[in-house]
């Protein structure tokens, strides 16, 4: 870091100057100060090793946990601190150690944790100069990867022979995950570290010693390839799914009490870049929709109250003014994906619902045009009394299997 940048260095050694003018004393305060957040991620390391993988657990460690990632998201998120912060998160490697975590491979009480990792892990490869604060372009990005994928072959030419196939590739055939892993599983944990330390990501061997899981991790995940953030907008679902409109976590019910924290991106006085303001603004409106679709389905389905019959099927004993079972639903055409594309490009159905209703609702039926939004959902009953309460949970009421827009 010191080497790339000679203005850095240079504040750097004035420091140090004065540094060695102060007292003992005064010297020992700010070493506390400067080593505050250095013995704030060993300490949650600690934390994370002490969490079983199956068992009792208690919530304060996954608290401390979660409270952490989300003091990681905040400081990356803010110019002032994300300029160092960032290149002490990547030497300490805690978006891996996270992921390879206890807590990280429970179901249930690692849910929001894996939430919110993500988003740190996000915001450890934003498209930002993190010293200048200038917006990086895509083409810059991709010139970046680039310098570090060819910074790989080179170390494996120079000192890997068996790596003599991935140094001598195309780099388009190499950056893959996938193929990394490919390339490098060959290697046993003494050979992978000392490439990891010639690539600058740990230290000598024998210094520190870690599984091989661990190390392979480490360089993949740093030279693999990643998607540019337009791409992962465009990736997006048009309408919400059944696995993020209940995703508590994400989008929050009624009943949340605002103890814990959620995975959701805050609106702060200061922004990374305006694409960064507008990112922001677009994930909150898009989770604030999906709150209010939540809402009209809940209603919708509580209103038509299923019940399971004797030959264990659902049934409707009520009726909502716009939701009705479906008669038959069958699909008729899958068009190929447009050049580029990875899902179809149009999809067509026919479904037949019955409108044996009252006049006036079926003609609020039948005014539905091209580019109305309907959604289409597939309900079991959890049991045989038709009777639903709008005070308890919607999910332990009903079973709501699959939703699609």
């Amino acid at each position: 870091l010191l080497e790339k940048n000679p203005r850095l260095n240079k504040r750097w050694n004035n420091l140090q100057k004065r540094e060695q003018k102060l007292g003992a004393r005064e010297r020992g305060l700010r070493e506390n100060d400067y080593t505050f957040l250095h013995k704030l991620i060993l300490k949650y390391f600690t934390v994370l090793e002490e969490i079983p993988a199956e068992g009792f657990i208690t919530m304060e460690e996954v608290n401390f946990a979660e409270r952490f990632l989300e003091l990681c998201i905040d400081l990356q998120a803010q110019l002032p601190t994300r300029r160092f912060f960032n290149t002490l998160l990547l030497d300490t490697h805690i978006i891996v150690r996270s992921a390879q975590s206890t807590l990280a491979q429970r179901e249930q009480e690692g849910h929001l944790y894996c939430e919110l990792l993500k988003m740190v892990r996000f915001y450890s490869k934003f498209e930002i100069d993190d010293l200048e604060g200038n917006p990086l372009t895509e083409t810059q990005m991709l010139s970046h990867h680039y310098d570090q994928v060819l910074s790989l072959q080179k170390q494996c030419f120079a000192h890997f022979k068996e790596l003599e196939e991935l140094a001598l590739a195309n780099i388009s055939q190499v950056d893959s995950r996938d193929s990394l892993l490919g390339y490098l599983r060959s290697l046993n944990n003494r050979r992978l570290h000392e490439l990891a330390h010639h690539l600058n990501l740990l230290g000598p061997y024998g210094e520190a010693k870690h599984k091989s899981s661990f190390i392979l991790e480490v360089i993949v995940s740093y030279h693999e390839t990643r998607m540019s953030q337009m791409d992962e907008i465009n990736a997006m679902p048009l309408y919400p799914t059944e696995e993020i409109l209940w995703d508590e976590n994400v989008v929050p019910n009624e009943f949340f009490s605002g103890e814990g924290c959620l995975a959701l991106p805050k609106l702060n006085l200061q922004f990374l870049t305006l694409h960064d303001y507008l990112l922001r603004n677009f994930n909150l409106f898009r989770l604030e929709t999906m709150y209010e679709i939540r809402q009209d389905v809940e209603d919708a389905v509580l209103r038509l109250c299923p019940f399971i019959t004797s030959d264990q099927s659902t049934q409707f004993s009520g009726w909502a003014r716009m939701a009705l079972p479906v008669s038959k639903f069958s699909i008729v055409e899958v068009a190929k994906p447009h050049v580029g594309k990875n899902h179809p490009s149009r999809v067509r159905a026919d479904v037949t619902i019955n409108l044996d209703i009252r006049r006036n609702i079926a003609t609020e039926w039948d005014s539905l045009r091209k580019h109305d939004v309907c959604f289409l959902l597939t309900i079991d009953a959890l049991s045989t009394s038709p009777t639903y309460s709008s005070r308890k949970p919607f999910l332990e009421q009903v079973r709501l299997r699959y939703l699609r827009g």
